[in-house]
């Protein structure tokens, strides 16, 4: 928790006042869930037609190009597809879940690591119940996921930047890179899940922090806690994240005020009971593909891995016609992102800046040095966080930027949502 003094004021990065009133607070985030439920439902109703994709197929096309050329692109169907095995995995395992095989709940974890799976796979099983055991009705999850991680990130920046960039903010994710559109959308228990309860963590915290210091705010630090515990039981996907965010916050405020330092750690320490349990249950929940949490990469993977998001552009995936149209929309991302983070840096004293850094410093580190591969999955928790350093090429600063550097930045953001 940082000192509600410096946590990030209701203003823009212009520097106008940007408080808005008790209905302008209400209906923004309104109307984007009910855009971004639009345009995901739109999509997934389109993309989920088995004539455009199929399951097997591009699996197996998938695993092919992996085996004969490691991180090559496939030469049909989208970089980063609708479809995940562990995804498949979680919606099996559903359905076995309903008919009472009798087989006990813990066996149904997809790996031993991650609670997750299992969750999904519980969450899904009411809504097999109401709409048949069909793909169609798992994807009801996926798209609850994108829209929990859509709205609390937007609440965040919202609060964090102002209005301003909280209407940048959304039309990044409604229209953002593929890898972010579609990975969003796959629920099972692990990335996807990691990025909505960054999100949802960052909101409460931010929420306990910039309450009025007469008013209780001990409850907000303790449900920040208490959901990055359990995150971590979900998934280890997570911890990048909250590492990252936590040592900012503690470097800014130096655990101040201490009530609310005392309140987040006391729901962390609730929350982790049911990870801590199973650890002790289960010796290999601290390996992931029966490497230690600790193992770390190769100098020479995690140099080759850099060289793969410089030349994939983070790998956005953007979905263009042509080797060269799709690899210069990578650059493009690329080069905004790399400005955003400038832009960051000059404005590193202020929270809200030194917090978007830390983390995303921390999840860049733990993608070269401590995933279990390249795979652009591993990206996603961060990816708010990109579209957050972007938006601030866009807002810049009117007090130092002229409009054309705005428009041209605000142009190219354009360009980049439609190429999406």
């Amino acid at each position: 928790m940082t000192d509600p003094a410096r946590m990030p004021s209701e203003t823009s990065a212009d520097g106008a006042r940007s408080r808005p009133s008790r209905a302008g607070a209400f209906w923004p985030p309104v109307l984007f869930v009910l855009v971004l439920l639009l345009l995901r439902s739109i999509f997934l109703l389109g993309a989920c037609d088995p004539s455009q994709e199929r399951v097997v197929e591009t699996l197996a096309e998938a695993q092919a190009v992996a085996d004969a050329v490691p991180g090559a692109p496939w030469p049909s169907g989208p970089e980063r597809p609708l479809y995940d095995r562990e995804e498949l995995y979680c919606g099996t395992a559903a359905e076995a879940i309903r008919m009472e095989l009798g087989v006990p709940l813990p066996l149904y974890r997809f790996m031993s690591y991650g609670g997750g799976s299992l969750l999904t796979a519980l969450l899904a099983v009411p809504l097999y119940e109401i709409g048949g055991a069909h793909y169609l009705t798992f994807k009801i999850l996926g798209l609850l996921v994108t829209l929990v991680g859509g709205l609390f990130w937007f609440l965040t920046v919202r609060s964090w930047l102002g209005e301003r960039a909280g209407r940048w903010f959304a039309l990044l994710y409604l229209f953002g890179p593929p890898l972010l559109v579609r990975t969003a959308l796959i629920a099972k228990g692990d990335h996807p899940e990691a990025m909505a309860i960054l999100g949802v963590v960052a909101y409460l915290a931010t929420r306990a922090a910039r309450s009025a210091p007469h008013r209780i705010t001990t409850g907000w630090a303790a449900a920040s806690g208490l959901v990055a515990g359990l995150a971590v039981w979900v998934t280890y996907s997570i911890v990048p994240g909250l590492v990252g965010f936590g040592l900012a916050a503690w470097l800014r405020s130096r655990l101040r005020p201490l009530r609310l330092w005392a309140a987040f750690l006391a729901g962390l320490a609730l929350g982790l009971v049911p990870w801590v349990l199973w650890v002790v249950r289960v010796p290999d929940a601290l390996e992931l593909y029966g490497e230690g949490l600790g193992a770390a990469a190769a100098a020479g993977e995690a140099l080759a891995r850099l060289r793969l998001l410089l030349q994939r552009g983070w790998m956005a995936g953007y979905e263009l016609p042509g080797a060269g149209l799709r690899a210069m929309a990578g650059y493009v991302w690329l080069t905004m992102v790399l400005i955003g983070w400038v832009v960051l840096v000059r404005r590193r004293r202020e929270p809200s800046a030194l917090l978007l850094l830390s983390g995303t410093a921390v999840m860049l580190v733990a993608f070269l040095l401590g995933a279990p591969d390249a795979s652009s999955r591993y990206l996603l928790p961060l990816y708010p966080l990109l579209l957050i350093a972007v938006l601030h090429v866009a807002i810049g600063n009117r007090r130092r930027a002229g409009a054309w550097r705005r428009r041209v930045a605000g142009g190219a953001l354009l360009l980049l949502a439609a190429a999406g």
